[in-house]
């Protein structure tokens, strides 16, 4: 069973908006199933959630994100039950980190680190204590 969640994949256009090509998708597959993972996007990666399944033959570690290289077209096995999420999408360009800000221009992180340390910003629901800005 697939269930794409957001962006497009399998032939299948989720509802959920998006603001670059992206691929979120819900898998479960049966016992002896399998799936060959389209190479749609040029990024992509399965994280095995629960069960046992292998990719192209090899054994995919549970919790664990598996990349798959741009352009390949591997086949996904299933050796039990197993429930997994397919990511995927297109890049959306450079990103620049500072904390926990992460933005495409180093004038939005400093706009947002003016923000934090002015406390104009949103607080997380049953959240008591403020961290404050690294210096």
């Amino acid at each position: 069973m697939r269930t794409l969640i957001a962006g497009a994949g399998f032939c299948l256009a989720s509802p959920v908006p998006v603001r670059s090509p992206t691929l979120y998708a819900e898998l479960r597959l049966n016992a002896g199933a399998s799936l060959l993972i389209p190479d749609e996007y040029s990024e992509r990666a399965l994280y095995l959630i629960d069960g046992e399944a292998e990719l192209d033959g090899e054994t995919l570690p549970r919790h664990t994100m598996a990349v798959i290289p741009a352009g390949k077209m591997p086949l996904l096995s299933a050796c039990g039950e197993c429930h997994l999420a397919l990511i995927g999408g297109e890049p959306i360009g450079p990103r620049r980190m500072n904390w926990n800000f992460v933005a495409s221009t180093p004038e939005l992180i400093d706009q947002a680190r003016q923000r934090w340390a002015a406390g104009d910003w949103p607080q997380v629901p049953g959240e008591t204590t403020r961290i404050e800005l690294p210096r």
